[in-house]
């Protein structure tokens, strides 16, 4: 296949056959998985779209797809999630994930063993637990494999008819896939995973953008299979597409997308969308029953989701102004460094969550500065603390 970016050479995760490209550099990266009988170069309107500074972007193909059609089975949804994760780590930096259809459970699983994901964008998405459609409906793609022009028809009957520049490279690309792994992906995607069957274990951050046309990841499908079960799920239908709107509606896709970016990518941006959680139940989702919070302005700890969250209800309103100026991450921690103003002086500081290994927080570190302003903060915390 060839790409319109120069994504320079191309790189193989050691030991593997898996291979893939970057174009771009920054702090951040984001990694696109294409969907069935697809590959890499299905992304490349899109990302020539985004505005996102400070990121790399990051793609590439799934086995049996793309340049890797050669690739042998099995060709399982736990086979390709095992793979784009084996990616995600050797990126080694604050990654989003973003799927487009049997790419979208493939994300959730890798973000579900991964807590330090930064978010999922996921299009058009197939629900994890599968769509369970009878076999004649998965007959046609059979009867299309290895010929261009059966596949063109069907990805034209997929689209909302907006787009018809491009979908021959598409039909090529479809049509490289050997008849065994055209069946067996669409066996995975049919079958599902056991893990969709519950509440998605990645609790992150997540940007849904289904088809207004989409006959496949309907929209229904996406709000009553995909959406209850992410924490926080943001939602955008994308008008006039059908199961390709980053194909079909590539400039629509890419704003949300920067949104989403600028939203997550911000400094405490999801520390504070959990602090903002309305309930102790919503809240306590975040957090082990144990969690302790620690801080210079007191001896003794905060244990406990109630304690914790009261804390910070009574806190918040304590600062003239406080604001995040800098996030960093490693896997299982997230340092926020953050300035504003207490009684009138400056005051600036650094919270750290620590995350057990199903990504929830299970410590919290506050830290204050100059002397002087951890002092008064105490006093003024033992005031307010002490009222009825």
């Amino acid at each position: 296949m060839t790409s319109r970016i120069d994504y320079g050479a191309v790189e193989t995760v050691p030991g593997t056959d898996i291979t893939f490209r970057r174009t771009g550099r920054g702090r951040r990266s984001v990694l696109f998985v294409h969907g069935y009988l697809d590959g890499y170069t299905i992304w490349d309107d899109l990302i020539t779209s985004l505005k996102t500074s400070d990121v790399e972007f990051v793609v590439l193909d799934l086995a049996g797809m793309g340049d890797r059609a050669d690739a042998e089975g099995p060709l399982t949804l736990d086979r390709y999630a095992d793979e784009v994760g084996q990616v995600a780590d050797l990126l080694a930096k604050p990654t989003v994930l973003v799927g487009h259809s049997i790419g979208a459970p493939i994300v959730e699983l890798v973000a579900a063993q991964r807590p330090g994901i930064l978010g999922l964008v996921l299009i058009a998405s197939i629900p994890l637990a599968g769509t369970h459609l009878p076999a004649a409906a998965l007959e046609p793609f059979s009867r299309a494999a290895g010929d261009v022009e059966a596949m063109r028809a069907l990805l034209l009957g997929a689209t909302a008819g907006s787009r018809e520049e491009g979908l021959d490279h598409m039909a090529a690309v479809a049509a490289k896939v050997r008849p065994d792994a055209v069946e067996a992906i669409a066996q995975a995607w049919n079958n599902g995973h056991p893990d969709g069957n519950a509440p998605s274990e990645y609790r992150g951050p997540v940007l849904l953008l289904p088809g207004t046309e989409d006959d496949v990841a309907s929209i229904d499908s996406v709000k009553n299979q995909v959406a209850p079960r992410f924490a926080e799920p943001r939602y955008f239908a994308v008008e006039n597409a059908g199961h390709y709107p980053h194909f079909e509606q590539y400039h629509v896709v890419a704003e949300q997308i920067d949104k989403f970016l600028a939203e997550i990518l911000a400094p405490g941006s999801q520390w504070l969308v959990i602090l903002s959680r309305p309930t102790l139940e919503s809240f306590s989702a975040a957090c082990t029953p144990d969690v302790t919070l620690r801080l210079s302005a007191a001896e003794e700890p905060v244990v406990g989701p109630a304690a914790v969250r009261h804390f910070f209800t009574i806190t918040q309103t304590m600062y003239d102004s406080l604001a995040f100026v800098h996030e960093a991450r490693d896997a299982n921690r997230t340092y926020m460094k953050w300035e504003g103003q207490f009684q009138n002086k400056p005051v600036s500081g650094v919270t750290i969550l620590s995350y057990n290994e199903s990504g929830l927080i299970r410590e919290i570190e506050l830290y204050h500065r100059p002397y002087g302003q951890v002092l008064a903060f105490a006093a003024e915390l033992t005031r307010r603390l002490a009222k009825p």
